[in-house]
């Protein structure tokens, strides 16, 4: 009796070491779905500097390609009558399939081009548009999770209600005024 209660103790304490030694932290393997846990400049921020860059963490090392495919950024009019488009039809989860491949054919069309740089963990990167954007101008980045996958083949999950897209937009920063001094 008295063994089996020690085997029994040993087997416990064994039981909790390993539960204890289990570690789902961001960046390496877990069982999470993969997840966007902050993008720069944020949802609704002005003011943002032409000159800038956009910057992505995630809650795991992603697969590159995918978030590269399966990302867009845009802005001025064109993306503005996209977005009014959009709105026409009640979002891309009320479109039939033609009218969805012609909106992802549009956004393509109005996309600025750029590079992504990731770190060595490839769970954050920055996207770094090929010109400076405009004065004065919104900007949108819509993410497809549909297409968005982790390093370990796992579909991204962004925690929102609207079929697998997600916006978020930024306004940069109005022209410096010229003073007498630069005439």
């Amino acid at each position: 009796m008295k063994n089996a209660t020690l085997i029994m103790g040993g087997l416990a304490i064994l039981f909790l070491l390993l539960i204890s030694c289990n570690d789902d932290s961001p960046g390496e393997s877990s069982n999470l779905d993969p997840e966007l846990l902050r993008i720069i400049p944020a949802d609704g921020a002005s003011s943002v500097s032409t000159e800038t860059s956009l910057h992505m963490a995630f809650n795991m090392p992603m697969d590159t390609q995918s978030v590269r495919l399966y990302s867009y950024f845009s802005g001025g009019e064109p993306m503005h009558e996209w977005m009014d488009s959009l709105d026409h039809y009640g979002g891309m989860g009320h479109m039939n399939m033609i009218r969805r491949n012609h909106m992802m054919v549009w956004i393509d069309s109005i996309e600025w081009g750029g590079r992504f740089n990731w770190n060595e963990n490839l769970d954050s990167c920055e996207f770094m548009p090929d010109s400076a954007l405009h004065y004065g101008t919104d900007y949108m980045i819509m993410f497809n999770e549909n297409g968005i996958m982790g390093h370990d083949g796992r579909g991204m999950h962004m925690g929102h209600e609207d079929e697998g897209y997600h916006y978020y937009h930024f306004h940069t920063e109005s022209r410096p005024a010229l003073s007498p001094d630069s005439w």
